[in-house]
């Protein structure tokens, strides 16, 4: 009983972090839905290696520390943790006027 619990934490747990991050890094356009989506994908499309890169060298770093290598699940959960620091950084960035100032 006690494992399927835990089981049930961990997939509870994955799919508010996943969720999470994709209504982070969805860009909303009032009353232009198509907008909405182009904008979203490109993002994503953006973000998306650059993050992916970030979580190899933690994952690597991670597995060379504790010398054996991380299960799938995990290394997702760094993929969206590290994705979702990655979007939060950008919209500090996007919101204090980076974009438009030319940073």
């Amino acid at each position: 009983m006690d494992d399927a619990m835990d089981n049930v934490r961990r997939i509870v747990g994955f799919v508010l972090l996943l969720a999470l991050y994709l209504l982070a890094s969805f860009r909303y356009f009032p009353g232009r839905s198509l907008d909405s989506l182009t904008a979203t994908g490109l993002h994503l499309l953006r973000s998306v290696p650059f993050t992916v890169g970030l979580t190899l060298v933690a994952v690597s770093t991670v597995q060379r520390m504790a010398k054996e290598p991380l299960p799938w699940s995990r290394r997702i959960r760094f993929f969206l943790t590290i994705s979702l620091c990655y979007e939060f950084l950008f919209a500090l960035y996007h919101y204090l006027g980076g974009a438009q100032a030319g940073i």
